[in-house]
């Protein structure tokens, strides 16, 4: 299966290329596409992981699992997406997290040998790299934050603004956050009663003012 290189225009790991770049690039690069349906698993935590991952369309939740079987949902993530990429060169080199497909994904396995070769011949690829990799350690720095100092209610909240959509599924939310439906659903009735959100046909949504 080959992939067409306007779909890879918007892969941050591409920036600064043009098409015909990309197509060039893309010769030079092994690469695997697999089709994932909604519901299917994408990788489990522990798997090893040898290959760039790359979500070209679609969107994945990742989570992880207590000791106790619980579940938390730790990102839902929207194409397009570099999946876990400081774990191909780790020393540790497996997936940190389970990844679930939310809707049906096409996914691009770059081999991470041939990918680190690239990168010493390709300046701006490996400077893309590097600013993936720097991202996303700033999110996950921002998002340990919010665990470690918010309380569960500004988190509510911090979430609801960073998304900027309606809850519409309380129990993801729950899973997301780390809490139970119950604490989860005791906060948003607070946040109702103190007029901070309403319950609308879309969901649970910020109240607007007037």
């Amino acid at each position: 299966m080959d992939i067409k290189t306007e779909k890879l225009m918007n892969v941050s790991l591409f920036e600064g290329y043009g098409r015909e770049e990309i197509a060039q690039l893309l010769q030079q690069m092994p690469y695997r596409l697999r089709k994932k349906s909604k519901g299917e698993h994408i990788a489990y935590e522990d798997d090893e992981l040898t290959d760039l991952l790359v979500l070209v369309e679609g969107k994945v939740h990742t989570t992880m699992v207590h000791n106790d079987g619980s579940e938390v949902v730790v990102d839902v993530i929207d194409c397009p997406f570099i999946l876990a990429p400081a774990s191909v060169y780790a020393s540790d080199h497996h997936y940190p997290v389970n990844i679930i497909a939310e809707t049906d994904c096409l996914l691009m396995y770059i081999n991470g040998t041939e990918f680190s070769d690239m990168m010493h011949t390709h300046k701006q690829i490996m400077m893309n790299f590097i600013i993936i990799q720097s991202e996303r350690i700033h999110f996950l720095s921002k998002r340990l934050r919010e665990f470690a100092l918010l309380s569960l209610k500004e988190r509510v909240l911090y979430h609801m603004l960073k998304d900027d959509e309606p809850i519409k599924n309380v129990e993801l939310l729950a899973r997301r956050l780390s809490v139970s439906r119950s604490s989860l659903s005791r906060v948003l009735s607070e946040l109702k009663d103190e007029g901070i959100v309403e319950r609308t046909l879309n969901g649970i949504e910020l109240r607007k003012e007037e």
